[in-house]
Parts: C-alpha cells; structure tokens; sequence
C-alpha cells in the first residue's frame, strides 16, 4: 500500500481534488491511500504551504509520497522536482517550497525530474502519479527511476528573528484554525537569547510578564498562554478563546521580547 498525502491551494469547492485523487488511484490501482494534509491553502502561499507539511510529515510512515500543489502552474522555465528525507518523498515545484519544510531541520536530497512533465496542462494530476509510479517500480530508488539529482535547487529562507541589545523581535507566521498564532522564534533561539534573565513578552498594545507555559489549562478561561508546542516555534494562544481575535493578531504581527 502506497500513501500518498495531498498539500494543494484549490480548495474544497472545486473538481481539482476529486481529479488529483481520481488519477492517483487510476495510476496506482487500489493499492494507494490518500491523506489530506491540507487543501485550504492561501493560493499560491508556500510559506503557510511549508509550514503545515513540517509540521505534519514526520508522523506519517517511512516511503509516503508528499504532493505540493501550491503555485504549481506549468512553466518551462521551472523545474519539477522530488526531494527525499528521512525517507519520504516530496514532490513540488521548484520555487523554494520544498527547502522551507527542511529548513534547519534535517537533510534531504533533490532530484530532477526531467522535462516529461511539459506535456501536462495539470502537473499534480497529469504527472506527479506517474513519478509516483515510476519510483515504486524502481524501489524507491530515484536515480533507477531515472531522475538525476539536482545540486541546486531554489532556496528561499524564512524570516528570522532580529535581535537588538535587549530586545527580540519577532513575527507571526501562521495563524491555526483555532486562532492560535505561531512566531518565527525557536526554543533553542528563545533559551539562547533569555538565559536566565527574566522577560516580558509586548503584542501589539500588550505586555505579558515573561512565562512560558506547557499547557493551555495552565491559564484561567480567557487568559493568554506563551508555550512551545513544536520546537520550531513559540505559539501564542488564549486559553478556550482565539488569540488572534483578543489580541488583534494576523500574519506578519511583530512581537517583542525584552530582557529585563
């Protein structure tokens, strides 16, 4: 049984899904499952795109296909690529998309995956399943599937924290359904940066003195939650309410953390 996930920007009003999923079964029989990670991206946002696949991908098992079907448009002068980590497979566009999952993270490998897909007017139905073909046929082995490897694929870097003396800024990245936001500050980056000093945390016109919680219950009803939840990022969240709604938070909000 092959598993295949599906990352895309078409949404869930539309025949798009039905017809990646329609041909994903056609090219590998009965023996796929398809998992949704997500079909609600922001069309053509590959940052919310990266973000949700990283956090996603590493609970799924060793030899899962990751299609990205976000700002995929057929153009002749951008490659289709695969890359391999940890076992799995991801196949996007060459725009940067695929490095952002990995990005500090762990290491993978690119391929190439050649020009057939020219042919194609919609490359994550007409043409990711037969690499998927391909590359089960060959035992997962991309160079006898072959695609040559590719030593330079697009990167794209994600903001970074700025520090300034005392101060860390930061920024919001990404919103969840629940209204929790997620900033661009590790834990190791936050540890490193606070030491042993106390802190306060200033969101738009609100300060926090300097905590970090481990769970949501830690705070009464209504009362805002700092913790880790990934190592990746610092989540601000509002105990059985939505962070972004009390707090006035959207994408690109900046948030302070100040020594004191």
């Amino acid at each position: 049984m092959v598993t295949v996930t599906l990352t895309t920007d078409y949404g869930t009003d539309s025949h798009h899904v039905a017809q990646v999923k329609g041909a994903l079964i056609s090219e590998l029989s009965a023996s796929v499952n398809i998992t949704d990670i997500s079909n609600k991206i922001n069309a053509f946002d590959i940052n919310d795109a990266a973000f949700i696949i990283r956090n996603s991908y590493t609970f799924f098992p060793k030899e899962t296909f990751h299609l990205v079907g976000v700002n995929n448009q057929t153009s002749h002068s951008i490659k289709q690529i695969l890359a391999v980590s940890e076992g799995q497979y991801f196949l996007g566009a060459d725009i940067g998309v695929l490095p952002l999952i990995f990005e500090n993270r762990s290491f993978a490998k690119y391929y190439d995956l050649g020009k057939d897909w020219e042919s194609f007017g919609f490359i994550t139905r007409d043409f990711y399943p037969k690499v998927i073909s391909a590359l089960v046929n060959s035992n997962f082995d991309p160079v006898l599937a072959g695609y040559t490897e590719l030593e330079n694929p697009l990167i794209r870097l994600s903001e970074k924290p700025v520090v300034n003396d005392n101060f860390l800024k930061a920024s919001v990245v990404f919103i969840d359904s629940f209204g929790n936001a997620y900033i661009n500050c590790s834990k190791e980056y936050f540890e490193n940066f606070i030491g042993e000093s106390n802190f306060r945390i200033r969101v738009i016109r609100n300060e926090f003195k300097g905590y970090i919680n481990t769970d949501y219950t830690d705070v009464d009803d209504g009362e805002a939650v700092f913790m880790f939840k990934s190592p990746d990022y610092m989540q601000i969240a509002i105990n059985r309410g939505r962070a972004d709604q009390l707090l006035g938070l959207k994408k690109m909000t900046p948030v302070i953390i100040e020594k004191l």
